[in-house]
């Protein structure tokens, strides 16, 4: 199975596995959501110094999803679904965090504004940003 097969995602935190869909099993009007990129976008938060010069992350860790095509629909769902008509909501993911190995975590769900994004008639790239990434249990 390609690792674009294993995003997986549901509304609200600490959802089991087995109610997580893949991304890619989701079908809105008839057409399924591109598998994401995201294995090079984890952000672990802010790098700060500490007094000896170490560097230390703070803030929030988070990764995003880069979803190659999304059509306005899939966008609608998105907002619809996991943020409940806004720009952001609760979720559980199961994601990489910037390696190769899969992890079940809740977060907060951002998209972006459409007026943010290329659009013909389908989105070119649609991120899904998943912001203070914690272990599900």
């Amino acid at each position: 199975m390609a690792n674009d097969e294993l995003y997986a995602i549901a509304s609200g935190w600490n959802v089991p596995q087995i109610s997580l869909t893949r991304l890619i099993d989701i079908s809105v009007s008839g057409e399924l959501y591109a598998g994401p990129k995201a294995i090079t976008f984890y952000d672990d938060g802010d790098i700060h110094p500490k007094t000896n010069r170490a560097a230390f992350s703070s803030g929030y860790p988070n990764v995003k999803w880069l979803v190659g095509i999304a059509y306005y629909e899939q966008y609608t769902y998105a907002k619809t679904t996991w943020c409940a008509g806004g720009l952001s909501g609760d979720v559980t993911i199961y994601t990489t965090l910037g390696g190769v190995s899969f992890s079940r975590m809740n977060a907060t769900l951002w998209l972006d504004k459409p007026v943010q994004m290329h659009g013909k008639i389908w989105y070119t790239e649609m991120p899904m940003t998943f912001i203070g990434l914690f272990p599900s249990t």
